[in-house]
């Protein structure tokens, strides 16, 4: 656009966005006098009544107690908007950074959030209490009163109990959903200055540890700006981006949409003739390819918000600028082991790590040249031998059968283990694509399921799964006050099994629980898929070939 025209356009977003600013707020002050009137309405109906005064200071009580209990409510609401726009009260704040540092040192940000977080546990759950503590005696006040005025009418039988009853809870639910509708305005305003404040606090120098996961920086001065590390640790690993066509040209969207297109309409083609038998010819299918093809297109094209295209935009800036000072730094940004957040490291230290672990663990042997063409030949060569003699089905070879245009060398890299002193590296190979793929998977098919019939009694899957096991084990009376519970972590676990005896393991697992043949496949087959997945694992890291 020309610069006139993208001011011009801008000026209409600004002008469009103080409308809409200044509708809601007119919206809010009409619902908030009609709901005032309402109230009253419904509270000269009560005063319709003849109510001894000691009815009206009892219903007045009823509306102090609500009252008091969404005054709590309010605070609770403004400090979760604090806690969201990273803008806690000053005494979260009252210790500096400083005094930990000089006492604990590298652990001070550690320390100071998990102290933080302890705090704002235990704010968020005396706000709770307190909530409860006033509906329970808001409830007491209700049912006391709703008591003494049925016995009332016994007495009277012109006080129409159950009608008064109804007026009453009408107008208390309505005097509370007006109470709390301006809670929600309130706090939205709150949420603008927050966030506000929260940009001037990024400009400033002062140094806050938040309560949020934040990014771990490994490395003693960082080139990186405030803003660039909140950017990191707000973003984290699932950090969903906006829209990012406004970055593109239409020539690229255009090819986008055309890849997205074909991807889709590959795998419903592939479905509709393997389960339906419908030809691809077929008229329904090319309808639905029109279909999908401008469906695409207008979720492609559609004109975006300034508002959006203003944040894609400058996201894309800070993200390039990120990258740009991480490779002028040397720095390597990966996602940390268990907690799912960045860790920034220097490359050398990584490196010095790396080969640190290849040496204490002697797992890795490298190779004179790319073994990729040598494996798949091997992989080939067995399914083929396997099929020919009857082995193996037809289908179960194509399940298992590398694609040549397909394959892939695996990689290895490495992820940071922060929770660990020392920051240790934990290895992935990525094998995604590798020739022995679809072997993998077959009998992770094959096995598992033989595993958790067997094993499941005696293995814990995750923390849920331990809860669960320790409330039956506390439900039969197993737990006493003189149980011990032992923990213990095996050092470099995958890359320290020996090979043939995990093998044998696994054989005499199936042999143990009855098992000659899984699904008509002889256990020394098994055997021999296995240990062409396991020996045969070789990838590439830092432009040499290993295999494990």
């Amino acid at each position: 656009l020309h610069p006139l025209e993208l001011i011009d356009q801008r000026l209409k977003e600004f002008v469009r966005l103080h409308h809409i600013d200044l509708v809601r707020t007119a919206n809010y002050q009409k619902h908030k006098l009609k709901d005032i009137i309402y109230e009253k309405r419904l509270f000269n109906q009560l005063s319709s009544y003849h109510l001894a005064e000691v009815q009206h200071q009892a219903i007045d009580q009823i509306t102090t107690i609500r009252k008091k209990q969404l005054k709590i409510f309010e605070d609770l609401t403004i400090f979760e908007q604090r806690i969201l726009c990273h803008s806690l009260p000053k005494t979260f704040d009252d210790i500096p950074i400083v005094t930990y540092q000089n006492l604990f040192g590298n652990e001070a940000n550690k320390i100071m959030q998990e102290l933080k977080r302890r705090k704002l546990n235990d704010q968020l759950k005396n706000y709770e209490l307190k909530l409860q503590d006033y509906e329970d005696l808001y409830q007491t006040e209700i049912n006391i009163f709703e008591s003494k005025v049925m016995q009332t009418s016994l007495n009277h039988q012109h006080i129409q109990a159950d009608i008064f009853m109804t007026l009453l809870k009408c107008y208390l639910s309505h005097y509370t959903n007006r109470l709390i509708r301006q809670i929600r305005y309130k706090e939205a305003c709150v949420h603008v200055q927050l966030v506000r404040k929260h940009h001037r606090h990024l400009l400033s120098k002062q140094q806050i540890v938040d309560v949020y996961p934040q990014i771990i920086v490994d490395v003693p001065k960082i080139s990186l700006n405030r803003i660039q590390l909140d950017y990191l640790s707000k973003s984290g690993p699932n950090y969903i981006r906006s829209n990012q066509s406004s970055l593109h040209s239409y020539k690229h969207q255009e090819k986008h949409v055309q890849e997205e297109h074909k991807n889709i309409m590959n795998v419903i083609t592939r479905y509709l003739i393997r389960e339906h038998h419908i030809p691809l010819t077929a008229t329904i299918i090319r309808e639905l390819s029109q279909h999908l093809e401008t469906s695409l297109h207008q979720q492609y094209t559609i004109p975006l918000s300034y508002l959006n295209i203003y944040r894609t935009r400058k996201e894309f800036k800070l993200m390039k600028s990120i990258q740009h000072r991480l490779k002028k730094g040397n720095y390597i940004l990966r996602e940390t082991d268990k907690s799912g957040i960045f860790h920034i490291g220097t490359s050398v230290d990584y490196e010095k790590k790396a080969e640190a672990y290849r040496q204490k663990t002697g797992a890795y042997i490298e190779l004179d040249s790319n073994p990729l063409r040598s494996v798949f030949d091997k992989v080939i060569l067995l399914l083929n031998d396997l099929r020919s003699k009857k082995y193996i089905l037809s289908w179960q070879l194509d399940k298992m059968m590398p694609k040549r245009d397909t394959v892939q060398l695996a990689y290895l890299y490495f992820i940071p283990k922060p929770h660990k002193a020392g920051t240790p590296l934990r290895p992935i190979v990525s094998s995604m694509s590798m020739p022995m793929t679809g072997i993998s998977k077959f009998l992770d098919k094959l096995i598992r399921p033989i595993f958790d019939k067997h094993a499941r009694s005696t293995t814990i899957i995750d923390g849920v799964d331990l809860i669960h096991r320790l409330e039956a084990y506390t439900t039969n009376g197993y737990l006493k006050p003189k149980t011990y519970f032992c923990t213990f972590d095996i050092t470099d676990l995958y890359t320290m099994l020996p090979q043939e005896e995990s093998l044998d393991i696994l054989i005499e697992f199936l042999v143990q629980h009855g098992y000659q043949k899984v699904q008509n496949i002889p256990i020394d087959i098994i055997r021999k898929l296995a240990l062409i997945v396991i020996k045969e694992n070789v990838f590439v890291y830092e432009k040499k070939f290993y295999r494990q």
